[in-house]
C-alpha cells in the first residue's frame, strides 16, 4: 500500500511538472471571463496529469483488461476536451464524439444489463432498454461532472467521494479484489489534483478543464456500469444512483429549468448549485463542505435503504430526495430574483 501511494505521488508530480511546462507554450491556459471567478492564468492540465498517472500505474499494479479498455476508449473524450479547452469546440461535436465512444463501449460488452433485484429474487433485466439506458447513463454522468466543474475542488472532490463510495461498498459486499488497487490509485491521483486545484501550493494551481471533468465523468460512469454487471457485480446496481446523486440532481434540475425557460440545455449559465450558493455569499470552503457533506450523506442513505428496506423503495426515496432538492433550489432562486 505504501509503495502504491509513493509511486502514484511521484508519477503525479512528474506529469504536473511536465505538462505545466508546455501548457503556456500551446495555449492550454484558462483565462478569467464573465463566467469564471478565478484570478490569473491557470494551466488546464489536470485531466492530462490524472490520465497519464493512471496509464503509468499499469506498470506497478495489476489493472484488469476491462479497465484498460475503458482507458483506451476515454482517449477520444480527453482529446475532444483538450481541443475544446484550446479552441472552444461547439457542444455538438463533443456530444457526437461521446456517442461514438459509448457505441464502442457497448461493442466491448460493457453496458447496463439489469437493475438488480427490484421486484422479486430475480434480477430486473432491461432487455431492449439496456442500450438506450447505457447511452443515457454515460453521456449524462460525463456531462454532469463537466457542468458542475465551476468552483475550485468541486468536481474533483465529488468524484473522490463517489469513487470512495464505490471502494467502501465494494469492500463491504465483495472484499478485496483485482479492482481494489486501481480504485485506490484513482482516488490518490484525483486527491493530489484536488490539493493543487485549491491552490494550497502557491504557484502550482491547476484546473481540470473540459478535458479533465469529462474524462473523470466518463471513467466514473464506465466503472459504475462495469462493477454492477452480472459477470462482476461488486455491489448492488441500485446503489449507483446514490453514489453520484448531487451531480445528477444538479444536471437534471438545470436541464429541466432550461427546457421550461426555452433555452438551450447545453449552453452554460450560472444556475448550478455552486453558483446559487455563491450568490448567497457563502465562501468557497463552506460551499464545498456543504455539497460534499450532502453527497456523503446521500451515499450512506443509499446503503442504509438497501440494507434495511431493500431495492423496492430505493428509487422512490431517491426521487423524493430529488424533488426536495429541486423545491429548495427553486425557493432560493425565487428569493434571489426579488
Amino acid at each position: 500500500m505504501i509503495a502504491i501511494f509513493v509511486t502514484t505521488v511521484l508519477n503525479f508530480i512528474f506529469f504536473l511538472i511536465f505538462y505545466n511546462f508546455f501548457s503556456a507554450h500551446i495555449g492550454l491556459i484558462d483565462k478569467p471571463n464573465e463566467r469564471k471567478i478565478h484570478k490569473g492564468l491557470v494551466p488546464l492540465t489536470g485531466g492530462l496529469i490524472i490520465f497519464s498517472s493512471l496509464i503509468v500505474s499499469n506498470f506497478y499494479i495489476e489493472i484488469p483488461s476491462e479497465i484498460i479498455t475503458i482507458f483506451m476508449l476515454s482517449i477520444p473524450i480527453l482529446i475532444i476536451g483538450l481541443i475544446d479547452d484550446l479552441f472552444e469546440v461547439h457542444y455538438l461535436y463533443r456530444i457526437i464524439v461521446q456517442l461514438l465512444v459509448i457505441l464502442l463501449l457497448i461493442g466491448f460488452n460493457i453496458y447496463v444489463v439489469d437493475l438488480g433485484k427490484l421486484i422479486n429474487d430475480n434480477n430486473f433485466l432491461l432487455g431492449a432498454f439496456s442500450i438506450p439506458l447505457t447511452f443515457l447513463a454515460v453521456i449524462g454522468l460525463t456531462n454532469s461532472f463537466n457542468f458542475i466543474d465551476g468552483l475550485d475542488g468541486l468536481c474533483s472532490g465529488l468524484s473522490i467521494i463517489s469513487i470512495s463510495s464505490i471502494l467502501v461498498y465494494t469492500l463491504i459486499f465483495s472484499g478485496f479484489n483485482i479492482y481494489t488497487d486501481f480504485l485506490i490509485v484513482l482516488i490518490i491521483s484525483i486527491s493530489l489534483f484536488f490539493i493543487f486545484n485549491l491552490g494550497f501550493l502557491k504557484g502550482y494551481k491547476i484546473f481540470l478543464g473540459d478535458s479533465g471533468s469529462t474524462i473523470i465523468g466518463f471513467i466514473l460512469s464506465c466503472l459504475l456500469i462495469l462493477f454492477t454487471m452480472p459477470s462482476i457485480r461488486l455491489f448492488p446496481p441500485i446503489l449507483v444512483i446514490w453514489f453520484v446523486a448531487i451531480p445528477i440532481f444538479d444536471l437534471v434540475n438545470v436541464v429541466l429549468d432550461r427546457i421550461i425557460n426555452k433555452t438551450n440545455p447545453f449552453l452554460p449559465d450560472r444556475n448550478h448549485i455552486h453558483h446559487i450558493l455563491i450568490r448567497m455569499n457563502f465562501n468557497k470552503y463552506s460551499i464545498l463542505m456543504f455539497i460534499f457533506g450532502s453527497q456523503i450523506i446521500l451515499s450512506i442513505i443509499g446503503g442504509l435503504i438497501y440494507y434495511f428496506i431493500g431495492n423496492k423503495f430505493s428509487i422512490i426515496i431517491y426521487l423524493f430526495c430529488f424533488f426536495i432538492y429541486k423545491f429548495i433550489i427553486n425557493k432560493i432562486n425565487a428569493k434571489q430574483l426579488i
